[in-house]
């Protein structure tokens, strides 16, 4: 059945060994907490407005949470979660001694936050104005992850490795940062501009490798008569046996109305992909620079075009040896500038 303090301001508390449910619970802006001091119990998950406590793994299960409309959804476990059932709230505050895993939908009209001391996976949509993410170990994008505040931003922090999946995005109207050892682009990252947003920034910084595969698209393009916006890739090891690389096998844009600015800086660079700030007016600028050695082969791509002004500005730098068949191209309705 269902459990519901509707039009009250009550307390839902339940405390036993075990702790069963195939109903809802409705706290309606009231508070909800289980205590499960055996592992591996399923718990009923709270609804918007309620709080979760347990020590077990927690698994937010069938039938769906009741959305209030206007509640908060917070679940704070030290052990495992798995959220099974979709979550629509004002916001979601999730954090987790253990995995997490989200397997079914989440939709906030506020902020998402969710943090684990253990693995990340994203299995399921993530919708909120904006979205907070963070794995102590290994992060895992494998669905869609939208901020769509006029603001909306996006942030990653991981431990260990972050990857965005062939089958998983982060898209945002304004910044995206991601932060880990690691950092794998299969899937796409998008900031859209439009004419009415502020310049949207992407930055993807890891502490080893930096990969975008040949799959993967990081664009912060302008749409909408909109400029391009920013994009920063860097790979910086502290390791000097172990050189940060930056592998580009996809596509970066930040193409608009007037190009955009593409930075991208590693101890090491590979790079068969495309990288473009393109302009309908004038192109954008590209700089590429490694402490060590740059490699790129012929089939990438390096594009800084102005379509009716000037074209734009490409600056490749290598610490200690620069090889390179590929394309440069800054032309324009004047020329640009490329420097190697």
């Amino acid at each position: 059945g269902s459990v519901s303090l509707a039009g009250h301001t009550g307390t839902i508390s339940i405390a036993a060994p075990s702790i069963t449910s195939n109903g809802n619970f409705d706290s309606a802006g009231g508070d909800f907490s289980s205590a499960l001091p055996d592992p591996g119990v399923d718990a009923p998950a709270p609804d918007a407005g309620a709080t979760a406590t347990a020590d077990a793994t927690l698994v937010v299960a069938p039938p769906p949470l009741i959305d209030t409309g206007t509640g908060d959804a917070i679940i704070h476990q030290t052990g495992t979660v798995t959220l099974s059932a979709a979550i629509a709230a004002g916001s979601l505050d999730l954090t987790s001694g253990g995995d997490v895993q989200v397997q079914a939908a989440v939709d906030t009209t506020g902020a998402t936050s969710i943090t684990s001391e253990g693995d990340l996976t994203i299995a399921a949509d993530v919708t909120a104005s904006d979205a907070a993410l963070s794995a102590a170990t290994d992060l895992v994008v494998a669905a869609a992850v939208t901020a769509d505040g006029d603001s909306g931003e996006i942030v990653l922090t991981a431990g260990g490795s972050a990857t965005v999946a062939s089958t998983g995005s982060l898209t945002a109207a304004d910044d995206i940062a991601v932060t880990a050892d690691a950092i794998t682009v299969a899937g796409n990252v998008t900031a859209t501009n439009t004419a009415e947003s502020t310049s949207p920034r992407i930055d993807l910084s890891a502490r080893t490798d930096l990969t975008v595969a040949e799959t993967g698209t990081v664009s912060a393009a302008g749409t909408q008569g909109a400029n391009g916006g920013e994009v920063r890739l860097a790979a910086h090891s502290q390791n000097e046996t172990e050189p940060g690389v930056i592998f580009l096998h996809g596509a970066v844009h930040a193409d608009g109305l007037s190009g955009g600015d593409l930075f991208i800086e590693g101890d090491s660079i590979l790079a068969s992909g495309i990288l473009t700030a393109d302009g309908t007016n004038e192109g954008g600028t590209i700089t590429v620079d490694a402490g060590s050695r740059i490699l790129a082969t012929a089939s990438a791509l390096v594009s800084a075009r102005g379509e009716t002004g000037v074209g734009g500005e490409i600056s490749i730098y290598a610490g200690e040896s620069l090889y390179t068949s590929a394309r440069h191209d800054a032309t324009g309705h004047a020329g640009g500038r490329v420097q190697l």
